[in-house]
């Protein structure tokens, strides 16, 4: 299985992308707790491969035109 974007989330699980055979790339989150070992076996790959840190997002900007 083909595992890309692989990051952890503000929760400690990991964000990723795998390779589905019939819908192509699709979003995953990979829980090392997950109930379906298919879920443990991603967790593990994405894990192996070195997740990216998490970045929370950045603050919005404030609107110019909004009162204060």
């Amino acid at each position: 299985m083909q595992i890309r974007n692989i990051r952890y989330n503000q929760h400690g699980t990991i964000n990723c992308e795998i390779e589905h055979p019939h819908f192509g790339w699709i979003p995953f989150t990979a829980d090392p707790n997950d109930v379906e070992q298919h879920g443990r076996d991603i967790h593990a790959a994405a894990l192996a491969a070195g997740p990216a840190p998490y970045e929370p997002p950045p603050e919005p900007e404030p609107d110019a035109g909004a009162p204060v």
